[in-house]
């Protein structure tokens, strides 16, 4: 069990590192919806995987905005919640170029 904690403290640190973490804390719906496309476009073109987006627990705004956004976006594969509901991660689809 420790070394499994210890795996995923430095899976969240690298996440960090590598630029795809944004935090939405305390932003406006449209300011944060803003946001949260610009950094998925930038993701996607910086060819990174994942997108995470912080968003806290509050009132589940900001939570339900990230998810729909992820839904709706044909950049995202696929997304998960973590760290308690107040994290989103979301895996970058590439789309093949013909």
């Amino acid at each position: 069990m420790r070394n499994k904690k210890r795996r995923i403290k430095k899976h969240k640190n690298q996440l960090d590192s590598e630029g795809i973490s944004i935090d939405v804390h305390g932003y406006r719906y449209r300011d944060a919806e803003l946001k949260i496309l610009n950094h998925i476009d930038e993701v996607y073109y910086s060819n990174l995987h994942y997108v995470r987006v912080i968003h806290g627990h509050g009132e589940g705004t900001l939570k339900s905005l990230v998810r729909k956004i992820m839904k709706e976006s044909n950049k995202i594969k696929s997304y998960q919640a973590v760290e308690g509901d107040a994290v989103t991660i979301g895996e970058v689809e590439f789309l093949e170029q013909n």
